[in-house]
């Protein structure tokens, strides 16, 4: 990658957009769909960033079951919220597509919060952006109806405008819920039947709002 095309993808991060970059002190590695991904490249600790295509974030139960917790694109990053400890993430990494990935070891990045007070603060924000988020996910995964989990993934995901763009097929919604293929199909043909969704596709429209949460409520 030419540091034009690196810069360009520090400026798509949230937390990287300012950061100040040391071309010859990152690690650039090109990853295959379904490898697995480490948060140590060469030996260290390291943060790594998306520079193209798509990484499945997943944690693996006791009982050996994979959850898909999250998907990362373009300028987000991974390897953030066990920056300060010795341990590797407790996640699991793989490739949805082929990607390509920038790795900046985790001892550059703390000395660029101890010398920067701006990049301390925004990391402390990511990492509080990061616990909500895993909240959110707490609660969805603890809802025992698979009807109260559609509707409050549906509630979290809306834009503005009430619409849901759906990442992937509905196969992977599946996957991402908990629940069966078979079981989303016939709960997202109930919401629209009562009038709750209107669907498009990938694209979900949520008429009311109010209503559909009233549901959420009969659903728990």
């Amino acid at each position: 990658m030419t540091e034009q095309e690196i810069s360009s993808v520090f400026a798509k991060s949230t937390l990287f957009y300012d950061y100040p970059i040391d071309f010859n002190a990152l690690s650039i590695k090109k990853f295959q769909p379904g490898q697995m991904i480490r948060d140590y490249e060469k030996g260290y600790a390291s943060v790594g960033i998306i520079a193209s295509g798509s990484i499945d974030v997943y944690s693996v139960t006791l009982d050996g079951r994979e959850i898909k917790l999250n998907t990362l694109r373009t300028g987000e990053c991974f390897g953030i919220s066990n920056l300060l400890l010795p341990n590797e993430l407790e996640t699991v990494l793989c490739c949805r597509t082929a990607a390509k990935l920038i790795f900046i070891s985790k001892n550059a990045l703390i000395d660029t919060m101890k010398e920067n007070l701006s990049f301390a603060l925004r990391y402390a924000t990511h990492c509080n952006q990061k616990i909500q988020f895993l909240i959110q996910r707490i609660e969805l995964l603890t809802m025992q109806s698979c009807r109260g989990k559609l509707i409050e993934y549906l509630l979290t995901q809306k834009d503005e405008n009430n619409i849901v763009m759906l990442d992937g097929t509905r196969e992977d919604l599946a996957r991402h819920l908990g629940i069966s293929r078979a079981t989303l199909f016939r709960e997202f043909a109930l919401l629209t039947h009562h009038g709750l969704l209107k669907q498009a596709r990938n694209i979900i429209t949520i008429p009311d709002t109010s209503k559909l949460e009233n549901f959420l409520y009969q659903a728990i």
